[in-house]
């Protein structure tokens, strides 16, 4: 994609958050230069690269909007999800929520159990996390976090370059 091609985005423009999965939100202002967009998604503010954004149509009046902090009642933050008895398929939504959540928390470190099983569920959710925007390094568990049964990956946040 040139130059010419990006999208520049104004106050006021809807976008999501490329590779996440939680909504979308407005931009709240464009540094002078364009390389940072600070934008509003439900109550917590981002500042981004535009490469990690895309331009979206804004919400449907009647759609009722969605929390962030919504993936656990209890509010309190997960540092872990157990994606045990899952299929791919559902475990690999869960992990991204869970995984979406511990961003919007703040966390820097997030665990997810996949197990040892016949290895394909390992082998996904570490394909996933491999290109996800927001994760900037993942590990097996150390022995007294679960070993290979699990996996920890490592958050950039807005704040990292």
């Amino acid at each position: 994609m040139s130059a010419a091609d990006k999208p520049s985005y104004q106050p006021g423009d809807w976008v999501e958050i490329l590779g996440m999965h939680y909504g979308r939100g407005r931009v709240l202002a464009v540094d002078p230069r364009g390389r940072r967009v600070r934008v509003r998604i439900g109550d917590q503010d981002w500042t981004l690269k535009p490469d990690q954004l895309k331009p979206t149509a804004p919400p449907d009046p009647a759609e009722r909007p969605r929390p962030v902090h919504g993936l656990h009642s209890t509010g309190a933050v997960q540092h872990q999800v157990d994606l045990h008895g899952m299929t791919v398929e559902e475990a690999l939504l869960a992990a991204e929520k869970a995984l979406d959540q511990a961003l919007v928390s703040g966390l820097f470190q997030f665990k997810i159990i996949h197990g040892h099983g016949s290895g394909r569920l390992r082998q996904a959710v570490r394909a996933m996390l491999a290109g996800h925007p927001f994760v900037k390094d993942f590990r097996f568990g150390e022995p007294h976090e679960g070993g290979l049964a699990c996996t920890v990956a490592f958050l950039r946040h807005e704040r990292e370059p």
